[in-house]
């Protein structure tokens, strides 16, 4: 805040499908299925209450933007077009509308709400409120990501909202991809080399007079931790993501320069873009005092300033670790300490949240007749499954 960054906030409640389901709490499932992501209970009474803790503080803190805060756009829900349909479900319009409702009343009408889909006709049609689709259609912004095309963008965003009240901002400009278990390292990345993303940064500002917004996503990669790493569909595939979000992003994983497959620098490339942007300012280093638009910050303990990150740094030598230990996985002692000796019974396999296990492994047993034989058959698996049979 005290360089002047400004803050688009995602409060979710569902936030992205590569983190752990879509960050929603997985107690949510504990007491058997529910109906999620639309105007349904209980869900909607879960998400009331989470709000009704979260956005107040927003207010309270003076983060808001009217408040002299960073934050300058909340979000409602994420890419609602991949899921849900509010051009056709009731209950899908209602949900939304009720999610702008929540923001507006915690966060006040100085809030731009907005919504973020793929630059796809389909997909904003279904998870977008258009004037024609909405009460609050004048309201809540729509914007667009991926931007592969940002002229096409543009014209997409502007078509759902009201005339003359559409800025072009892409709210996503995809700089890499994430990868998938079972996959090349880095997929899809070698068609997004530095000198092709940093392209479409110049197109995206150059829109409609040197005007466009953009978000990188993401400026800077990550990692998923633990648990946390999520999952996606394709062509009815489950497609678990690895822990590492390093995305090829132009700030990698490690804090260094990002590299593209052939070696280009993205952070280089993306950083030349937006010195020349009207915008940029000529400098690579942000300025350290507030803008002059909004009241100055409370002082904070001045942090020095590095110019760029460090450059690419590459993995020390292997180390050995020695294991002098082992146990047998599968005997019924190693079980019992790795569960706290918690078990229980069912004809069918519970679900992991119905056993309260929202996190981690489940061992399911069964015995199996004697004799016939044929393949394994598990329909509808949404993790890793390892079968072991005869002990």
């Amino acid at each position: 805040h005290g360089l002047g960054l400004r803050v688009v906030l995602r409060p979710g409640p569902y936030v992205c499908g590569e983190f752990e389901f879509g960050g929603l709490p997985a107690w949510l499932l504990r007491d058997g299925p529910i109906e999620l992501r639309t105007d349904a209970e209980p869900y909607m009474g879960h998400v009331e209450r989470w709000w009704g803790e979260l956005l107040p503080r927003l207010r309270r803190e003076g983060l808001m933007l009217d408040d002299g805060g960073p934050v300058m756009l909340v979000q409602i829900e994420n890419e609602y077009g991949h899921f849900g349909d509010v051009s056709e479900v009731e209950a899908d319009r209602r949900y939304l509308e009720r999610l702008a409702d929540l923001a507006r009343r915690h966060l006040g009408d100085g809030a731009q709400l907005f919504t973020s889909d793929p630059d796809d006709l389909a997909k904003l049609t279904r998870g977008t409120l258009s004037p024609s689709a909405s009460r609050l259609g004048s309201e809540v912004l729509t914007t667009v990501d991926s931007c592969d095309v940002p002229e096409d963008a543009w014209a997409a965003q502007r078509s759902f909202n009201p005339p003359g009240r559409s800025p072009f901002f892409c709210s996503e400009l995809w700089v890499g991809w994430f990868a998938h278990w079972g996959e090349p390292a880095r997929p899809n990345l070698a068609a997004q080399r530095a000198r092709d993303v940093a392209e479409r940064l110049r197109r995206v500002l150059a829109v409609n007079g040197g005007t466009g917004s953009v978000s990188l996503y993401m400026a800077h990669g990550g990692t998923s931790f633990g648990w946390w790493a999520g999952a996606n569909t394709a062509d009815g595939m489950y497609l678990p993501d690895t822990p590492s979000y390093d995305y090829g992003a132009p700030i990698d994983e490690g804090g260094g320069h990002g590299l593209d497959e052939a070696g280009g620098d993205k952070y280089a490339a993306l950083q030349s873009v937006l010195l020349e942007a009207p915008s940029g300012g000529g400098s690579s280093v942000p300025s350290s005092s507030p803008s002059a638009s909004r009241p100055p910050s409370p002082p904070a303990e001045p942090q020095p300033l590095r110019e760029e990150p460090p450059p690419p740094r590459r993995l020390s030598s292997t180390v050995e670790v020695e294991l002098p230990e082992a146990v047998r996985l599968m005997e019924a002692e190693t079980l019992a300490a790795l569960s706290g000796g918690g078990r229980c019974c069912d004809e069918l396999p519970l679900p992991m949240e119905e056993v309260g296990c929202d996190y981690g492994i489940v061992v399911y047993e069964t015995e199996l007749p004697a004799g016939g034989g044929g393949p394994l058959q598990v329909s509808r698996l949404r993790d890793r499954l390892v079968a072991f049979l005869g002990g």
